[in-house]
């Protein structure tokens, strides 16, 4: 038989696993990975294809600049007071 303290602190930390997990999939491999590709490879009216590993480079930058800045919310949110959120 487990106590709420416990249980809490488990799920608790399990949404933090998860939200970080998740972050870096999609905005690493998502942002990074595909939208390296689109500027590389993918002509449109906003830009012409660049063709060159430069492309892969600027949507990686990108992608890890997002997600440090989340990762900094998400310990900001953890480590701040409860009631310093409303």
């Amino acid at each position: 038989m487990s106590d709420f303290g416990s249980e809490f602190w488990s799920v608790y930390i399990s949404v933090i696993t998860v939200a970080s997990i998740l972050a870096c999939a999609v905005l690493l491999w998502g942002l990074g990975l595909y939208g390296g590709y689109l500027l590389a490879y993918d002509s449109n009216a906003y830009w012409t294809a660049l063709q060159t590993p430069a492309a892969f480079w600027i949507a990686s930058t990108l992608a890890l600049i997002l997600t440090a800045l989340i990762f900094w919310l998400l310990i900001w949110r953890i480590t701040t007071p409860a009631k310093q959120h409303r």
